[in-house]
């Protein structure tokens, strides 16, 4: 797939391995067998602190969504760093107790669900409003094809139904305009957080059956690197409280686990789904091509040559569209693999660090250094949103998608 919008996910603590540890140190405070156990009965009065703080920061926009997102994200981080922390001492397998193999559960379902809550963003909101819009355009054609059908079987009652056409004219332009309105307010929400896509890149975009996963994945990214400064704040909002800050550097550290487990989701989805799917559309059309050309070759009667070799056009349009889509989900599957491959090795350096670092400044400065990337990367080379060649490709992307995307419901 042509969209390298993903490879601003790769990002999160580039630079993290890189930075030298302070000379200075104290005592080692963080190894103390309790701090842990301390450190997450503190958690409740940690949460209240935070969200005064990230009050103050927002300046109260009601209009963002990230108060929502930090509500439901930090009591989620919490819970999954807790149970990172106890994993490596629990049994393997038990029967009446937590084992590594119900904790791991646990965590995988966190890690999920840490992925829906930072993809809440108003992109998100419009995307649902885009989707209705949709269905509703889609009916109403319908309606009008239907209701033009009936009056050329019952020409008395032309008037009636030129009322309903008219009718369904109208609501058609105004669908038509609340999507394009809707468009509109996703590119400039993309804008507010760097992403810089026009409304036809847009349309391009979200003419493909992973569309959307791509403009949730770059709302995860804004949001975590809202996160992610937001917890280096909190930690320097609390000085030498190095509990605080080693509890915040895991949470930064478990936002690098959910950016991992949501790529591998997306590639997941385009190796066992999309890619198989498109196929076998693949293999039907070369086969609906080898019958027309038998056909053909067969015909010696010119109008039905004229017909037949308008269908073989026609259907090399779709194989050629076909190859297309599919070069645009491998690149796009690759390109992410690659990502998340960066992400997991930041994240191997993040947990090291959370366990041996001494010093909560230390904290401070990785996540500090983590985010001076995040804008330059966000700012990387948009997807290839290139416009179709023609219409008639265009038609033929779209109708791929929405059989991949009824596929993808059976």
């Amino acid at each position: 797939m042509k969209f390298h919008i993903t490879g601003l996910l790769c990002c999160f603590a580039v630079q993290t391995s890189l930075l030298p540890l302070q000379a200075e140190e104290t005592t080692p405070a963080a190894e103390d067998k309790g701090a842990l156990s301390r450190m997450l009965e503190a958690s409740d009065d940690m949460l209240n602190a935070s969200k005064d703080l990230v009050g103050d920061w927002l300046g109260g926009n009601d209009s963002d969504k990230f108060p929502i997102v930090w509500e439901k994200a930090y009591p989620t981080l919490d819970e999954l760093l807790a149970l990172k922390d106890q994993h490596e001492d629990l049994p393997d397998s038990a029967w009446f107790t937590t084992d590594k193999v119900s904790n791991q559960e646990k965590i995988n379902n966190l890690l999920h669900a840490a992925v829906d809550i930072l993809g809440i963003s108003k992109v998100q909101d419009r995307l649902l409003e885009i989707k209705q819009l949709e269905e509703n355009l889609k009916q109403a054609r319908q309606d009008m094809g239907e209701w033009q059908t009936k009056k050329v079987g019952r020409p008395n009652k032309a008037d009636k139904y030129d009322g309903k056409i008219a009718d369904l004219k109208h609501s058609i332009q105004q669908y038509e305009q609340q999507i394009a309105e809707k468009k509109t307010n996703i590119t400039q929400a993309l804008q507010a957080s760097g992403v810089s896509l026009s409304e036809e890149q847009l349309d391009v975009l979200m003419s493909s059956v992973i569309g959307e996963d791509v403009l949730e994945m770059s709302v995860v990214f804004d949001n975590v690197k809202r996160l992610s400064q937001q917890l280096a704040t909190l930690m320097q909002e609390n000085g030498e409280n190095l509990e605080f800050a080693r509890k915040h550097y895991g949470m930064y550290a478990i936002l690098l686990e959910v950016v991992s487990t949501m790529q591998a989701d997306f590639v997941g989805s385009v190796m066992d789904k999309y890619l198989p799917a498109i196929d076998k559309i693949a293999e039907d059309s070369k086969e609906l091509q080898r019958r027309t050309q038998l056909l053909l070759d067969a015909e010696s009667d010119a109008i039905r040559r004229a017909d037949l070799q308008s269908s073989r056009e026609a259907q090399q349009l779709t194989v050629d569209t076909i190859k297309l889509y599919r070069t645009r989900l491998k690149a796009q599957a690759d390109q992410t693999l690659e990502a998340k491959a960066r992400v997991e090795k930041d994240l191997e350096v993040a947990l090291i660090r959370y366990q041996t670092v001494k010093l909560s400044g230390e904290l401070v400065a990785m996540i500090q250094a983590s985010n001076h990337q995040f804008q330059a990367l966000a700012n990387l080379q948009l997807p290839s949103l290139t416009p179709f060649e023609n219409l008639a490709m265009k038609a033929e992307y779209e109708k791929l998608t929405q059989t991949l995307r009824q596929a993808e419901i059976q």
